[in-house]
């Protein structure tokens, strides 16, 4: 009850907020978003067909293959060398163990 002298406001308890991320008036309905991010993804997509006309041509791709062709070329002609010094290697290792057990011989 009021009291009928009382002349100064009534203090109203504070008011309590709410549990929560507080709104911000600016939400979106689920129908937006959806439309937002098929339209984005229809531009990165377009932006992707762009992209794969200008710089992957034909003449692009014919390019890569003839510099692979070369580049198996020079691996069979190094792999090729390769058995040459392996070879001569193993032929020097075995005349050093010949003129060692020679050696060997003479001295007994």
């Amino acid at each position: 009850m009021k009291d009928q002298t009382d002349k100064q406001p009534v203090k109203s308890a504070p008011l309590q907020r709410r549990r929560g991320r507080p709104a911000t008036g600016q939400a979106k309905t689920n129908a937006r978003r959806q439309a937002e991010w098929r339209a984005k993804r229809q531009a990165e997509l377009q932006a992707l067909r762009d992209e794969k006309g200008k710089g992957t041509g034909g003449h692009e791709v014919e390019r890569m293959k003839a510099e692979l062709e070369s580049v198996q070329r020079e691996l069979i002609q190094v792999q090729s060398e390769l058995a040459d010094v392996i070879k001569l290697l193993n032929d020097a290792r075995l005349e050093i163990s010949n003129l060692k057990s020679n050696r060997y011989v003479t001295e007994n």
